[in-house]
């Protein structure tokens, strides 16, 4: 029938047992047990995974009321203005210095005064920042 040299013959076996070993590894990691979700793997028991999950969504919906609280610029750190839109360390910096420079601002709409912010730049953030009078006058 067929005459397959040697090395033909080595070639054949050689892909027969590669074809074996990557079946073995699938049958293998087939018959692993199904990752358990991490909640479980620390609350073996359903109630403090329950206990859990509700506390994870706790803290979630304050983390994002806190994202969404408008920072203070009277009290505000460089970092804190930096994450404001349109603000970079050079500009919060000139904040900074304007507000040791002339006191507190009175309200939001004195950011203009500081040299790099302008009608635009602050509009974009007048949504994002508040000052002690403009909170208190919110809150009442």
């Amino acid at each position: 029938m067929w005459r397959l040299s040697f090395s033909q013959q080595t070639a054949i076996w050689l892909l027969a047992a590669a074809f074996l070993v990557g079946t073995a590894i699938r049958f293998f990691q087939a018959r692993q047990p199904v990752p358990v979700a991490l909640e479980h793997q620390i609350f073996p028991d359903s109630a403090q995974a329950v206990a859990f999950r509700e506390r994870a969504a706790q803290v979630g919906r304050l983390a994002e009321e806190l994202a969404h609280r408008p920072i203070d610029i009277n009290s505000a750190t460089r970092a804190e203005l930096e994450s404001l839109p349109g603000i970079g360390p050079v500009l919060a910096q000139r904040v900074i210095d304007y507000r040791e420079r002339h006191g507190p601002f009175a309200s939001v709409e004195m950011l203009d005064n500081v040299p790099g912010i302008g009608p635009k730049r602050l509009e974009a953030m007048r949504e994002y920042v508040t000052t002690d009078s403009t909170s208190a006058a919110a809150r009442e």
